[in-house]
């Protein structure tokens, strides 16, 4: 049980990691493209 506790705090941080990831892109699309 252990053990899996432990993966899926691995996967929420990688998918949170993701998530996060994909906003900073999306947020600096828009901030360049505005300067455009």
């Amino acid at each position: 049980k252990l053990a899996n506790v432990n993966l899926d705090k691995n996967e929420h941080s990688l998918v949170y990691k993701r998530a996060q990831y994909v906003d900073l892109m999306l947020t600096s699309e828009t901030i360049f493209g505005n300067f455009q």
